[in-house]
Order: C-alpha cells, then structure tokens, then sequence
C-alpha cells in the first residue's frame, strides 16, 4: 500500500521492533542490531552490484554466499563503492523514537495563548555507533526516561 501511496517505482519494505527489553541491555541490544544493519547493508550492496553486471539473484547470492565481510567490502569497493562513505542510515538503521516540542498553543478557558509541551515522533537517520561511548549516551538521553535511569 505504501508502495502505491509513495509513487515509488519499485516495492517498499519496512523492518521494525517492539522489544520488551530489561533497560540495562538496551544498548547492547541496539548495538546488536546495528551490527545486522550493517551486515544486510554490505550484502545489499554487493547483490546489486552484481546483478546490475549481469547475474541473476540467484547467481548472485550463490557468489555471495560464504563471503565475509572483508571480502564483500573489497567487492564493493572494486567497483568504485566505499561502503564506509554511504550514507549513515544505510549503515547503522535509523531509530523512531518519543520527542518533546515546546510551543505556543491557545487555553480556550482564558482565551490566551500559553506555552505547551507536546509529545511527537522522532525519526533519527544519523544515529552513532550503539557500543561506544556517545552511543550509550545517545541511548541514555533519548531513549531511557529520567524515571528509568
């Protein structure tokens, strides 16, 4: 459906979680599936790579199949690509999380306007690395609530 809504020319797919997780292994878990982000990015990358010169999917994940991600990184990078460079969200995920805004709104009790915070959607397409340090703090400042710390 999103397909036909976007105008995309070819088909959208989405991976998502809801994970009940203990707080204390949340950057763990993070860093974890950044680790799987990072691994479906380089195969992507090479099975395009290698159907756009010419073999099937099939043939090309026969190719693949077995690589490590050294040599898949240096197949890309044959072919002009430096898997390093691409953008953030191809390589770390991105992450959809509770925000906060300030802004003015009406109290229709008194007829004047006030200052109200309210809850909105973050969308995070430049997220750090999850096992270092700025990671976990990332994970502390948006993630965790003051109440969870």
């Amino acid at each position: 459906a999103f397909t036909l809504y976007s105008g995309a020319e070819s088909p959208v797919s989405f991976d998502a979680r809801v994970v009940p997780i203990d707080r204390g292994q949340l950057s763990a878990y993070l860093a974890w599936r950044q680790a799987e982000a990072w691994r479906n990015h380089i195969n992507g990358y090479c099975q395009k790579l290698l159907t756009d010169s010419g073999l099937s999917a099939t043939q090309a994940q026969r190719k693949l199949d077995g690589m490590n991600a050294g040599a898949l990184h240096e197949l890309a990078f044959s072919q002009g690509i430096n898997l390093g460079t691409t953008p953030a969200w191809q390589r770390r995920g991105i992450a959809v999380y509770r925000g906060t805004v300030e802004k003015m709104g009406y109290n229709p009790k008194t007829g004047e306007s006030a200052p109200v915070t309210r809850n909105v959607s973050v969308i995070d397409r430049d997220l750090p690395l999850f096992k270092t340090p700025a990671g976990q703090k990332w994970v502390a400042e948006k993630i965790l609530l003051p109440t969870d710390i």
